[in-house]
């Protein structure tokens, strides 16, 4: 979560550049859906990343929702006999698979864009996904995000927002933690503990 101007941009150039620096395209597999500036498009052409699709795209973005579901279902049907989860399979098969990095950037402008179908497709990816090898990264800038989808997202970091209730309504008690007016400065909740980051 992050309001306007409050770095949520450069966070997600950030974690693209350090997924395609930390691990080659036989460990990682990163699609981009960009509902922003388009500033991810930079990364297109690196062995990583399988797509960079933005708002233009109608039928890129639904092609690469369906393609991460259907890799789902294919990594569950694989993954059967080692209690349905990537790292049993990857520990104990001799086999290794990529994880696959799925990435929503601008979530506000995409949810008004696409029907409930689409939303219900990232529900099923946050929800299947983590056990399978596959992630979900959202960013949005505001706090009314669907509570079903926010009910499957593991780890929730929030950047300067507008209003400061979003950070109880979202976190919970951060002890009056905030994060800072500068750029880049967020917090994240880990074991009822709120802690700041720059």
């Amino acid at each position: 979560y992050g309001a306007a101007g409050s770095g949520l941009d450069m966070f997600f150039v950030t974690l693209l550049y350090s997924l395609i620096h930390t691990y080659d395209a036989n460990q990682v597999n990163i699609y981009v859906l960009d509902f922003d500036a388009g500033f991810l498009k930079t990364y297109q052409k690196a062995p990583q990343v399988g797509d960079v699709v933005t708002a233009e795209d109608e039928d890129d973005v639904r092609t690469v929702i369906d393609s991460v579901k259907d890799e789902i279902r294919r990594r569950g049907k694989l993954f059967s006999e080692y209690r349905g989860e990537y790292e049993e399979y990857c520990r104990h098969s001799g086999q290794s698979l990529p994880n696959v990095v799925l990435i929503l950037n601008n979530y506000t402008d995409f949810i008004e864009k696409y029907d409930d179908s689409i939303n219900s497709a990232l529900v099923y990816i946050a929800r299947e996904g983590v056990k399978r090898g596959v992630y979900l990264v959202i960013g949005t800038v505001s706090a009314n995000t669907n509570f079903r989808l926010r009910q499957y997202i593991q780890q929730t970091l929030m950047l300067r927002m507008n209003d400061p209730n979003d950070y109880i309504g979202i976190l919970g008690r951060t002890g009056g933690i905030t994060p800072s007016a500068h750029e880049g400065s967020g917090i994240v909740k880990e074991d009822d503990i709120t802690y700041k980051f720059q």
